[in-house]
């Protein structure tokens, strides 16, 4: 009944892109580039940056390709959870857990879906800590909210869920995962497909690169959060602890975060040159 269901509802949704597309003329689509520039003028880099990334996720159909993967990997694991025993109180940290941990794989690779295009920060003198910012918000927010749904969703579908309990151990690991996508992201971003190709496409050198980051994002965040991790476990039954390793959790991971935009910013600035060049060999 899943299968069928998720089925029908990918070829209703392949039937309205398609009309979409089929409908849509080159008019339609300048007008719409002038009115989005035109506002930009009243905005500051930071929301302008932003704002281009979360327009991204709908107008770049490789970005839509990887946000229906990650949907789709987010319930396939929440369906995997409740195979099974498991600890009630935890039983809703896997799935949001894995959601969270590619919110950095998608960060790490975002610079590689502007191609040259990134030459108009540079030339706007955008700095760099302003891109890696305005790049985390804008892949954070949307994954954000599938977090927010899957753990709902395991909550009314499962057993109740210790939200307090739950909260620490997720705000770092999901924070902690964007801090190192962002560190990522601006060493190398690695090569996205073509505009106009097959979303998934790819070649081989790629594949392997975006197995080894899949799996660092989905490891080291997990491992660097053990101490918040077993300090919630052995806090389960304390409310005031469980806030405790809550706070505790949130400012290690925001410091993670804070630490890695400002750092990968300067790196970026100091190599931005060379990182144009590695994105104009990739077309």
């Amino acid at each position: 009944a899943l299968a069928m269901t998720f089925l029908v509802a990918s070829v209703l949704l392949w039937e309205r892109a398609l009309a979409a597309e089929l409908t849509s003329t080159a008019a339609r689509q300048s007008s719409t580039v002038r009115s989005l520039r035109s506002s930009s003028r009243r905005s500051g880099p930071l929301l302008a940056v932003t704002r281009n990334r979360l327009l991204a996720w709908r107008r770049d159909p490789r970005l839509a390709g990887q946000a229906v993967s990650l949907t789709a990997v987010s319930f396939l694991v929440m369906g995997a959870v409740f195979v099974g025993p498991s600890d009630t109180s935890f039983r809703g940290f896997p799935a949001s857990a894995v959601v969270a941990a590619l919110a950095g794989f998608l960060l790490a690779s975002d610079l590689a879906y502007d191609g040259t295009a990134w030459w108009m920060q540079l030339a706007a003198g955008v700095p760099g800590w302003v891109d890696r910012t305005g790049r985390v918000l804008a892949t954070g927010l949307p994954t954000l909210v599938v977090v927010i749904v899957v753990s709902v969703a395991q909550s009314m579908l499962g057993d109740a869920v210790d939200w307090l309990l739950f909260s620490g151990p997720m705000v770092s690991v999901f924070l902690v995962s964007l801090a190192l996508g962002c560190a990522l992201g601006a060493i190398d971003p690695g090569q996205a497909a073509r505009r106009g190709s097959n979303p998934f496409a790819g070649n081989a050198g790629n594949g392997a690169r975006g197995c080894a980051t899949t799996a660092v994002m989905l490891i080291v965040p997990v491992v660097l959060d053990v101490p918040v991790i077993l300090g919630a476990a052995f806090a389960r039954n304390s409310p005031p602890a469980q806030l405790v390793m809550l706070v505790i959790g949130f400012l290690w991971a925001a410091a993670a975060l804070g630490l890695s935009i400002w750092c990968s910013g300067r790196y970026l600035d100091r190599t931005s040159s060379n990182m144009l060049l590695k994105l104009r060999a990739f077309g």
